[in-house]
Parts: structure tokens; sequence; C-alpha cells
């Protein structure tokens, strides 16, 4: 039976990328009608929230959705110094970003840690802390790629959103990926993922990652609600709503909260 005392311990956020067009108490309304906490927000041209208008918008969105009783739990953007400010500005305690692999990996490993030291500053002056999240393929792609990248920064500023989704198509078991991030996991992103076979090309089989319901992905989520049990994790969950090909997004991510509480309940 689940325990109700477990689902406390997270608050239940959604990555508001989905809907672009939804703008202030429309999206505030769909959020509280999906049965979510609050948002990631965006901070990309083609949402409400754009890097030229965040310092107003930002703010005003804050509001707009602590009027509803919900929170911006977090922001995806550009973390420049006007996002700190705007952040700090509509109480906002996380910048999510993710680290891209340009070339040699040891060579990209070291310049995204001095990028991500130059932004400690920032992190003090504005009490606005970095989530670098894992990525499959060209980016940091694991757990231990994140223990090693974050290991030299201020933990208290710097901090890692382990994504479910993207650990699954990376192969590592949750247990083993999140026992090396224990103590530095700032929110857990969540999502499912698979790899589909290409029509066959000569030179090989090729596999085209898709994201699919929590259900039917790599990932089986009562084993990540179980291995970040296992933590001393508790904070925000973030439901990243990124479904290949899906035109019913809201019913879709209103089934996989559902099913995100019971796994992570269990």
């Amino acid at each position: 039976m689940s325990d109700p005392r477990a689902v406390s311990r997270y608050t239940w956020s959604v990555f508001a990328k989905p809907w672009p067009m939804l703008h202030g108490p429309a999206l505030a309304s769909l959020v509280a009608r999906l049965g979510f906490d609050g948002i990631e927000a965006p901070v990309r041209d083609g949402h409400e929230v754009t890097p030229t208008n965040v310092e107003q918008r930002l703010a005003d969105l804050a509001r707009t959705f602590a009027d509803a009783d919900l929170r911006i739990f977090s922001v995806a953007g550009n973390a420049d110094e006007r996002l700190f400010a705007a952040c700090e500005r509509a109480s906002i305690p996380f910048i999510r970003v993710m680290a891209p692999v340009v070339a040699d990996y040891l060579e990209s490993e070291s310049r995204i840690r001095a990028e991500l030291a130059a932004l400690v500053p920032l992190c003090e002056r504005y009490s606005v802390a970095v989530l670098v999240q894992q990525h499959h393929g060209r980016f940091v792609s694991t757990a231990g790629g994140l223990r090693s990248l974050l290991a030299d920064l201020p933990r208290e500023h710097i901090l890692a959103a382990w994504d479910a989704g993207h650990n699954a198509l990376s192969g590592e078991d949750p247990d083993l990926a999140l026992a090396q991030l224990e103590g530095r996991i700032g929110m857990i992103n969540l999502k499912n993922g698979l790899y589909r076979r290409l029509p066959q090309e000569e030179g090989g089989t090729r596999w085209q990652p898709v994201w699919v319901s929590g259900a039917e992905g790599l990932g089986d989520w009562a084993d990540v609600g179980s291995a970040v049990a296992a933590t001393t994790f508790t904070g925000t969950v973030c439901l990243s709503a990124q479904y290949t090909g899906v035109q019913d997004v809201d019913q879709l991510a209103r089934i996989d909260l559902e099913h995100a509480r019971t796994a992570f309940a269990s």
C-alpha cells in the first residue's frame, strides 16, 4: 500500500515547453487542472517569457501562479546575469542548463566546469542555484559524468538535475546513478524514452530515440522512485511532458503524473 507520507516529500512540477501559446492565467489554469504544483518555465523565444522580456514577464508570471496557489520551481534558459536577477525578483530558486560536448570530451568538461565556476558569484549575489542536467548523446550524459564535472564546484550553488529519461537511454541503473550524486541533486526530471529502429540503410542498422509515456519506455518509474527514496533528496520532481509525435499532451501529462505519484509513493 502507498504511504501517503512519502508523497509529501516531493513537489510536482511540469516543464511548460509543450504549451507555448498558453500565457499567464490560462497556463496556470491548465497546470492546476492537470494536478501539478507548478512549472519549470522555459525562457526562450516563442514562449511567454523570452530572453528579451525576462525582467518583467517572469515576475508577472510568478505572481499569476502564486495567485493560483502554484509556483515556478525552476527556469530553463541561458544562465546570464539578467536571468539570475529576474529569478531573484520572482523568488525562483533554480536555473536549469545542460552540458554540451562540442569536440573532445575532456576539453569540453574543462570548458564547462570553468563556465559553471564563473557563475558562482552570480549564484551568491542573487541566491539562485544552477542545475546541470545530463542528456544522452553529445552531452555529459551519465551520472558519473555529472559527478566528475561538478566535483570541485560548490554544491550549495551548482547542483545536478538528474533526468530519468536520459538515464534510461544511456543505460544506467537508477540506483547506481543516483548513488553517485548523493547530496548533490537539486531536482529530478521525469520522462521516459526508448529507441526505435529506422528503416534499414546501407552501412547498417540505425536507431532513433523517441519519447513515450511513463509506462512505455526503457525506464521503470517504480525503480526510479525507489532509487530516489534511497537518497536524501527531497524537493521537486519535474515531468518533462515530452512525447514524440503526440497531439494530446494534456491527457498524457495527467496520466503520467498519476503514474509518477504512485511509483514514488510505493
